[in-house]
């Protein structure tokens, strides 16, 4: 009968000791429809660069995506935070940095263009896998970054070329090369430090879900590892804490 073969079912109000009580669902970070705005038309630049050595395409590949957005995302998040009156003091440290490097490599660019020219060498390499760069460039720092990236190519076009008329030894062309992509990686990686400090402000203060808005993060698991890694490397060299830290004032 069914009134038997129901018999033997427990019903969670005929046993109150396993009723176990349904834990709250935490409420989605969405954002309003006040934070669900139409995109911003602002304006860019559209540029194509043509990069012939391993060291400035690996820049490219790996940190001028991220960091161009950091220049962005730094400023939209500073206001979000109401630190409108701070956006020009950051821009000024990253300034500061970006015009420190191109002093250090328009250095260098001399030194070793005076020993071409010393050495007699009249013509450059030509590079087997040359590639060219389709960029958008949204503010003013990530032109004098692209620009960086240019001087880089061109610098180790003069080492490779000092050691091919064997100026310099093959130890000491690798040794310089990579001293100065792993620079650059570094300016990235400060870049990039000062941004995620912002946003980790933004995050105590439960705004993640406007800024995600108005300045996504990057959906690139590739992209962001290089991201992390770069963060690490300028971390390691004590560089980052100091320029990000009024960021989280």
């Amino acid at each position: 009968m069914a009134t038997e073969a129901n018999s033997g079912a427990v019903s969670a109000t005929d046993n109150p000791a396993k009723e176990q009580p349904k834990a709250a669902k935490p409420k989605a970070d969405t954002p309003t429809r006040e934070q669900q705005r139409d995109p911003v038309s602002r304006p860019v630049f559209k540029q194509t660069v043509s990069l012939r050595s391993v060291q400035a395409q690996r820049v490219m590949d790996r940190s001028f995506a991220r960091t161009t957005q950091a220049f962005f995302s730094t400023e939209v998040i500073l206001r979000i935070l109401d630190r409108g009156d701070f956006v020009d003091e950051v821009n000024d440290m990253i300034n500061v940095q970006l015009q420190q490097f191109r002093a250090a490599i328009a250095d260098a660019l001399s030194v070793n263009k005076a020993k071409v020219k010393e050495a007699g060498i009249t013509q450059q390499p030509v590079y087997t896998h040359a590639r060219e760069f389709n960029v958008e460039l949204s503010t003013p720092q990530s032109a004098l970054f692209l620009g960086l990236v240019m001087q880089l190519d061109e610098l180790v076009s003069y080492f490779d070329s000092l050691w091919w008329a064997t100026v310099i030894k093959g130890m000491e062309r690798s040794n310089e090369t990579y001293k100065w992509q792993q620079m650059m990686f570094k300016l990235a990686g400060r870049i990039q430090g000062i941004e995620q400090r912002a946003r980790r402000s933004a995050s105590k203060q439960g705004k993640d879900a406007l800024v995600d808005a108005e300045a996504p993060p990057s959906t690139s698991q590739d992209e962001s590892q290089h991201a992390n890694d770069d963060v690490a490397l300028a971390m390691a060299e004590g560089q980052a804490e100091t320029s990000s830290e009024a960021v989280a004032a």
